[in-house]
């Protein structure tokens, strides 16, 4: 069995889903995806087109915080504490028993407690490299282990039963030899309001722009905050000189935040109210171009586009500090942040 833990928001679980797909077609094994509802929110992977074989399973860590409105230093204080990470294994290990999922085995559990002994003190481009360093011994056993950028990871031992994902695999590389399954599959499942088939009409009949202004955590963070208003400005200016008849339509977790922040010009429409995640992937996804924020949700919005001549505009750096990454593609126009 493939074990994938989910992580962040919903582009951040994607990447996890698409990667644990391409795992469970090369390996021929049920993936299995286990939600923390405390840390992600609740996933809503399960309102997309993933097939009957991939399980999803959600618990609860016994602890209760707001996710997505927690201040970063809380963050780290509860994911750093002793007492938190033995709450939430237990948690997590009463979850896989409760649901028949296996855990780590002892040869696995102390090739992961090596490596993050190891890796403790790191940063992030030390740690990717001693990820590379020693990727095949921990594939070998069973650990997919990438928390930023891309491994080229080979297979596990035929003695190994289960294995198990330890990142984000932020990197269309993991999941390209079945790329036309995975944008199938994350489609949802339930039809579109019918209520906005006009403003979808819309999308569809003109030179849609998608723009994408993540707000929230991403304001005054010290590492995503890349995204500034000279950036979105550029990036506006340029897809007017290429589309001189775009109409923009602004996607945010933040709408008024966005529109106070910025002072946009021309043919601006505003997402609809009360949309979903699933929802807004679905209308966004719809546009023939898009502008991107640093955002894993912007890259799977951008991805499932279909227009043939589709233009992405995106921020020269996915963080404030040096980070190890895979996601950029090769057809898209970059912009100075």
């Amino acid at each position: 069995m493939i074990v994938m833990r989910l992580r962040g928001r919903l582009g951040n679980q994607l990447f996890i889903y698409a990667f644990g797909r391409a795992l469970q077609e090369e390996l021929g094994m049920p993936l299995v995806l286990i939600d923390n509802r405390n840390e992600t929110g609740g996933t809503k992977l399960n309102e997309l087109s993933i097939p009957d074989d991939v399980k999803i399973v959600t618990y609860s860590a016994g602890y209760n915080y707001d996710y997505y409105n927690m201040r970063a230093e809380d963050y780290k204080r509860i994911n750093s504490s002793l007492i938190g990470t033995m709450i939430r294994e237990h948690a997590y290990n009463n979850c896989c028993k409760k649901n028949k999922i296996p855990t780590l085995s002892i040869d696995q559990k102390t090739a992961l407690y090596w490596h993050k002994l190891m890796t403790r003190k790191n940063d992030f481009n030390e740690r990717v490299l001693k990820e590379k360093k020693h990727s095949e011994y921990y594939t070998n056993k069973g650990l997919y282990i990438c928390e930023n950028g891309y491994i080229d990871f080979g297979k596990p031992s035929d003695k190994v039963k289960n294995v198990f994902g330890f990142g984000y695999f932020q990197s269309e590389k993991y999941f390209l030899t079945i790329k036309d399954k995975i944008r199938k599959e994350v489609r949802r499942k339930e039809e579109l309001n019918p209520k906005l088939k006009d403003y979808i009409n819309h999308i569809e009949r003109t030179d849609s722009v998608c723009l994408s202004i993540r707000m929230g955590d991403y304001i005054n963070n010290s590492m995503l905050g890349v995204c500034t208003k000279d950036y979105y400005d550029k990036a506006i200016k340029k897809i007017y000189e290429m589309c001189p008849n775009a109409y923009i339509f602004l996607y945010s977790d933040d709408i008024q935040a966005a529109m106070d922040t910025f002072k946009f010009h021309g043919n601006v429409i505003v997402e609809p109210e009360g949309c979903s995640e699933t929802e807004k992937l679905e209308y966004m996804s719809k546009c023939k171009h898009f502008i991107i924020s640093n955002s894993s949700f912007s890259w799977w919005v951008q991805y499932l586009g279909e227009f043939e001549g589709k233009i992405v505009i995106a921020p020269e750096k996915w963080t404030q500090i040096p980070c190890p990454c895979d996601i950029y593609q090769d057809e898209w126009l970059i912009i100075d942040t």
